[in-house]
């Protein structure tokens, strides 16, 4: 009876473990133009988000500034994996808040939140190659299954317990 319980654990462990398929990952924002944290002169003529994967429809952007004002002029533009939010041209300085949601390749929705100060009254023509920088958040395919890493240690340590208990009552 324990072999038999022993073989079913190790049989669940290893079509556990050789199942895990790797799951299709998330568009990640991979670069913004302005970048987070981003200190310019004027407000820029337009948002630029670059993602590791294609994304699809809906995409939103909102930009706003620190009482709440939209500064979004239109809708948000996608051509594969960047979007673009066209602004106004009514701006002030101080803080801007820019917000997305993204449809993966998936189907998930995607979201995120970034800022930049606007030191200037000024609309820029657009954002410069100096501004843009790529945003650290590429998780390894370890982090991405850390939890099939763990339910297949577990049930092969089970299994292992089981092993070792009927071998000791043989």
């Amino acid at each position: 009876m324990l072999r038999r319980a022993s073989a079913l654990v190790v049989a669940v462990a290893l079509c556990v473990l050789v199942t895990v398929a790797p799951a299709s990952a998330h568009a990640e924002l991979v670069s913004s133009n302005p970048t987070n944290g981003a200190t310019l002169p004027s407000l820029p003529a337009e948002v630029i988000l670059t993602f590791d994967e294609n994304v699809g429809t809906p995409a939103y952007v909102s930009v706003t500034s620190a009482d709440g004002t939209s500064v979004a002029s239109g809708e948000a533009t996608i051509d594969g994996t960047t979007v673009t939010q066209r602004l106004s041209t009514a701006a002030s300085a101080g803080t801007y808040s820019l917000s997305y949601r993204v449809v993966s390749d998936d189907g998930h929705p995607v979201t995120g939140t970034l800022g930049f100060t606007v030191t200037g009254n000024a609309m820029s023509p657009g954002p410069t190659a100096s501004q843009t920088a790529p945003v650290p958040s590429q998780k390894s395919f370890v982090e991405r299954h850390a939890d099939h890493f763990v339910v297949g240690a577990v049930l092969l340590l089970a299994a292992l317990g089981l092993l070792a208990l009927s071998r000791r009552r043989e």
